[in-house]
């Protein structure tokens, strides 16, 4: 389920973060793994989730996208930041594209998660309308039914959203 509302905002805000389609490979990987680390701990799962996604054999899958999907899944909580020397590792293998992307794929796979915090799917569909300065998110839920607890988790993803697509977060 994380999956799908990652891939509707990804697809609904290509006009801000005007990444290439390859992208989608990557935000994939990271969505449909970045919570393997929780087979090892609970806490700061995201790390051990990285280094699954890193260490992984995902035949037909380029390495340098292992890479960018492990930093995506590793950036994915408000409480961890990508660290510049583990960045550093793989200089010669990342453009400025591809950390801008992590950064741009990571706040989009968190507010995706927060779309399924309760794990139920109470968030069926996601429209993201790009107004001035600000993206308004607008929720669809499950038989018209209550997604606050979502929304407000989701909300706390916004000083990140701000800080990589320059535009302020509104959900509905």
């Amino acid at each position: 389920h994380v999956y799908n509302l990652s891939i509707q905002l990804f697809k609904q805000l290509k006009v801000l973060h005007k990444l290439p389609r390859m992208y989608v490979r990557v935000l994939k990987i990271a969505s449909l793994l970045h919570d393997s680390g929780m087979r090892i701990k609970y806490y700061n799962h995201q790390l051990h989730s990285s280094y699954i996604i890193l260490n992984s054999n995902l035949y037909g899958v380029p390495h340098k996208d292992l890479v960018i999907a492990a930093f995506v899944a590793a950036g994915h909580r408000k409480s961890s930041e990508i660290s510049k020397e583990e960045l550093q590792k793989y200089a010669q293998m990342l453009t400025a594209e591809d950390v801008e992307a992590i950064r741009k794929l990571s706040v989009i796979l968190r507010i995706a998660e927060s779309f399924d915090r309760s794990q139920s799917g109470v968030v069926t569909g996601i429209n993201c309308d790009v107004l001035g300065d600000s993206v308004i998110v607008k929720t669809e839920c499950e038989n018209g039914g209550d997604c606050s607890l979502e929304v407000k988790d989701a909300l706390l993803a916004a000083g990140d959203f701000k800080a990589a697509y320059g535009k302020n977060l509104e959900i509905l």
